[in-house]
């Protein structure tokens, strides 16, 4: 069977109606076959957004990782983060990004934006299947979270990240201190 999907980029400005697709800017869309993502190299379509108002290749380039998955035994990660994030303020979100190949990182959950409250951000609780979160739920495959300062413009501010294995993960209650993008510890 010859499965076709469509992506639609838009440029949201009404957050309060984020689901009124007509009153956003659509910034681009792409249309795929399951095929051309399983068979790219490493498993990622790169390609560019098409729009019909603009020339090819204005409108941005998205990147597609396929994935394959068991769906034998299933094992859960339940996790609820909490981070002191100093110097920082406002809200905050963070995405969980999962190792898909040789430096290359795939998001596979986002948080929602929470503000500080008693000199921390509590996020919601996180459940999520650990094949999701590192390559065949393998204890000693490596996931980052990715934390961010939110931004009305959409350019989210990188706070910094904090990579563990699923086996510190599964141990319990733990603290690990954030890096920023060159992995030096932040404060």
């Amino acid at each position: 069977m010859r499965e076709t999907y469509k992506v639609v980029i838009y440029d949201v400005d009404d957050f309060n109606n984020i689901h009124n697709y007509e009153g956003h800017d659509v910034i681009g869309y792409l249309e795929f076959t399951l095929h051309e993502v399983v068979t790219s190299r490493d498993q990622t379509l790169i390609r560019n957004l098409d729009h019909r108002s603009r020339s090819d290749g204005k409108s941005g380039v998205v990147k597609i990782t396929g994935e394959e998955t068991k769906r034998g035994e299933v094992t859960e990660l339940i996790m609820k983060p909490r981070a002191s994030l100093s110097g920082w303020s406002g809200l905050n979100f963070f995405i969980i990004m999962k190792l898909v190949g040789q430096n290359m990182w795939k998001p596979v959950y986002k948080s929602e934006k929470k503000n500080i409250l008693n000199g921390f951000y509590d996020w919601q609780m996180v459940n999520m299947n650990t094949a999701d979160v590192v390559e065949g739920g393998n204890v000693d495959g490596i996931f980052k979270f990715e934390f961010y300062q939110s931004m009305k413009s959409g350019k989210h501010k990188n706070i910094g990240h904090v990579e563990l294995t699923l086996a510190q993960a599964q141990q319990g209650e733990c603290q690990f201190q954030l890096k920023n993008k060159k992995n030096k510890i932040l404060d």
